[in-house]
Protein backbone atom coordinates (compact mmCIF):
# COMPACT_ATOMS: atom_id res chain seq x y z
CA UNK A 1 0.00 0.00 0.00
CA UNK A 2 0.98 3.59 -0.58
CA UNK A 3 -0.30 6.87 0.86
CA UNK A 4 -1.99 9.11 -1.70
CA UNK A 5 -3.34 12.63 -1.82
CA UNK A 6 -6.34 13.75 -3.86
CA UNK A 7 -6.20 17.37 -4.97
CA UNK A 8 -8.98 19.52 -6.41
CA UNK A 9 -7.37 21.90 -8.92
CA UNK A 10 -9.72 24.77 -9.75
CA UNK A 11 -9.05 27.49 -12.31
CA UNK A 12 -9.51 30.89 -10.59
CA UNK A 13 -11.10 32.70 -13.49
CA UNK A 14 -13.58 29.86 -14.07
CA UNK A 15 -14.46 28.27 -10.74
CA UNK A 16 -16.74 25.67 -12.30
CA UNK A 17 -13.78 24.13 -14.14
CA UNK A 18 -11.78 21.73 -12.02
CA UNK A 19 -9.87 18.46 -11.98
CA UNK A 20 -9.38 16.01 -9.12
CA UNK A 21 -5.92 14.44 -9.23
CA UNK A 22 -4.55 11.64 -7.10
CA UNK A 23 -0.81 11.39 -6.51
CA UNK A 24 1.39 9.19 -4.34
CA UNK A 25 3.28 10.61 -1.38
CA UNK A 26 6.70 10.03 -2.97
CA UNK A 27 5.84 12.12 -6.02
CA UNK A 28 6.98 15.72 -6.32
CA UNK A 29 5.34 19.05 -6.91
CA UNK A 30 6.78 18.80 -10.41
CA UNK A 31 4.68 15.64 -10.87
CA UNK A 32 1.62 17.57 -9.68
CA UNK A 33 2.42 20.38 -12.14
CA UNK A 34 2.72 17.90 -15.03
CA UNK A 35 -0.54 16.18 -14.02
CA UNK A 36 -2.33 19.54 -14.01
CA UNK A 37 -0.93 20.41 -17.43
CA UNK A 38 -1.99 17.07 -18.87
CA UNK A 39 -5.47 17.14 -17.31
CA UNK A 40 -6.14 20.59 -18.80
CA UNK A 41 -4.51 19.64 -22.14
CA UNK A 42 -2.02 22.49 -21.92
CA UNK A 43 1.62 22.57 -23.01
CA UNK A 44 4.32 22.67 -20.36
CA UNK A 45 6.13 25.62 -21.91
CA UNK A 46 6.34 28.27 -19.17
CA UNK A 47 7.74 28.76 -15.70
CA UNK A 48 5.40 28.08 -12.77
CA UNK A 49 5.31 28.18 -8.98
CA UNK A 50 3.34 26.79 -6.09
CA UNK A 51 2.68 29.19 -3.22
CA UNK A 52 1.94 27.23 -0.08
CA UNK A 53 0.48 30.32 1.66
CA UNK A 54 -2.17 30.64 -1.06
CA UNK A 55 -0.88 34.14 -1.97
CA UNK A 56 0.68 34.70 -5.37
CA UNK A 57 4.25 35.97 -5.38
CA UNK A 58 4.79 35.15 -1.68
CA UNK A 59 8.55 34.51 -1.83
CA UNK A 60 8.58 32.92 1.65
CA UNK A 61 6.38 30.00 0.62
CA UNK A 62 7.16 29.77 -3.09
CA UNK A 63 8.31 26.49 -4.56
CA UNK A 64 9.23 27.23 -8.16
CA UNK A 65 9.85 25.35 -11.34
CA UNK A 66 13.37 24.24 -12.17
CA UNK A 67 15.13 27.25 -13.64
CA UNK A 68 13.11 29.76 -11.65
CA UNK A 69 14.65 32.08 -9.05
CA UNK A 70 12.78 30.40 -6.17
CA UNK A 71 14.72 29.15 -3.15
CA UNK A 72 13.13 25.68 -3.48
CA UNK A 73 12.31 23.87 -6.70
CA UNK A 74 9.43 21.57 -7.47
CA UNK A 75 11.47 18.57 -8.57
CA UNK A 76 13.13 18.51 -5.12
CA UNK A 77 9.98 18.63 -2.94
CA UNK A 78 7.95 15.47 -2.41
CA UNK A 79 4.32 15.58 -1.35
CA UNK A 80 5.06 13.65 1.84
CA UNK A 81 7.29 16.54 3.02
CA UNK A 82 4.59 19.22 2.73
CA UNK A 83 2.49 18.31 5.79
CA UNK A 84 -0.62 17.98 3.62
CA UNK A 85 -3.98 17.13 5.15
CA UNK A 86 -7.59 17.28 3.98
CA UNK A 87 -8.74 20.89 3.68
CA UNK A 88 -5.25 22.35 3.12
CA UNK A 89 -5.23 24.97 0.36
CA UNK A 90 -2.45 26.44 -1.71
CA UNK A 91 -1.99 28.19 -5.04
CA UNK A 92 -0.48 27.16 -8.38
CA UNK A 93 0.54 29.88 -10.82
CA UNK A 94 1.44 28.85 -14.36
CA UNK A 95 3.03 31.21 -16.88
CA UNK A 96 4.40 34.24 -15.05
CA UNK A 97 3.34 36.53 -17.92
CA UNK A 98 -0.28 35.42 -18.43
CA UNK A 99 -0.66 34.34 -14.77
CA UNK A 100 -2.99 31.37 -15.02
CA UNK A 101 -3.89 30.91 -11.35
CA UNK A 102 -5.34 27.75 -9.81
CA UNK A 103 -6.58 27.08 -6.29
CA UNK A 104 -5.54 23.67 -5.04
CA UNK A 105 -7.31 21.99 -2.14
CA UNK A 106 -6.34 18.68 -0.59
CA UNK A 107 -9.63 16.78 -0.86
CA UNK A 108 -8.51 13.59 0.86
CA UNK A 109 -5.61 11.46 1.93
CA UNK A 110 -5.60 7.69 1.66
CA UNK A 111 -2.95 6.04 3.86
CA UNK A 112 -3.48 2.61 2.26
CA UNK A 113 -4.09 3.14 -1.44
CA UNK A 114 -3.97 0.12 -3.70
CA UNK A 115 -0.76 1.07 -5.49
CA UNK A 116 -2.21 1.91 -8.90
CA UNK A 117 -0.35 4.09 -11.35
CA UNK A 118 -0.08 7.69 -10.22
CA UNK A 119 -0.73 10.46 -10.94
CA UNK A 120 -4.25 9.92 -12.21
CA UNK A 121 -7.37 11.98 -12.83
CA UNK A 122 -10.17 10.81 -10.52
CA UNK A 123 -12.73 13.53 -11.26
CA UNK A 124 -13.38 16.42 -13.60
CA UNK A 125 -15.88 19.14 -14.32
CA UNK A 126 -16.02 21.57 -17.21
CA UNK A 127 -14.15 21.86 -20.43
CA UNK A 128 -10.62 23.18 -20.11
CA UNK A 129 -10.12 26.58 -21.72
CA UNK A 130 -7.55 27.02 -24.44
CA UNK A 131 -4.11 27.82 -23.08
CA UNK A 132 -3.61 30.69 -25.55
Amino acid sequence: PVKTFTFRVCLWSRSKIWRDLELAEDQTLEDLHLAIQESFHWMDDHLYSFFMSGRAWDKHTEIGSPGSEARQHTHQVTLENLELRAGRKFLYLFDYGDEHIFDITVQATNPRASGKNYPRVVGRQGRAPAQY
